[in-house]
């Protein structure tokens, strides 16, 4: 116990006591919004950078929305609409390495099975590439990245 006492000790006030900030509302339909129900990774933190992706229900389908802020979470950008109109996607997640972001993401479609995708963007999000099919699936996609490397489960 004596070793985990000290320890505690040598940690900085400022990274012991984290505060919460007002809460901010990123999607801007007033519909209903969600998240991957598989918890993975909808939002990403990197430097001052800030990315969330996340699936609305609006007139035109499903669709998967982009956000970022890049003065950590104070300011935010506009939504960028990734899916096509209209669409059924949903079960978005990121995953970032370096300057690239990429995206993997599930499609329903009434006359076919799902399928999983893939997007990238080069530039931290400011454009992204076209939209990769990956293949068809009964389960939500995963995207992890490493270096440059980019493994994507179906």
């Amino acid at each position: 116990m004596r070793h985990l006492w000290l320890f505690l000790l040598s940690i900085p006030l400022a990274t012991a006591h984290a505060q919460w900030g007002q809460d901010v509302k990123l999607s801007t339909n007033e519909g209903s919004a969600g998240l991957n129900e598989n918890m993975g990774r909808c939002l990403i933190a990197a430097a001052d950078a800030v990315h969330v992706v996340w699936c609305d229900f609006t007139n035109n389908g499903q669709a998967i929305y982009y956000k970022r802020s890049l003065d950590r979470g104070l300011t935010w950008g506009v939504d960028t609409r990734l899916s096509p109109s209209p669409s059924a996607d949903s079960f978005s997640l990121l995953a970032q390495s370096g300057s690239n972001l990429h995206l993997a993401f599930l499609r329903s479609n009434s006359t076919a099975q799902a399928a999983s995708y893939y997007r990238r963007s080069r530039d931290g999000g400011s454009t992204w590439d076209a939209e990769v099919f990956l293949g068809t699936t009964k389960w939500w996609p995963g995207v992890a990245a490493a270096g440059s490397n980019i493994y994507v489960s179906l």
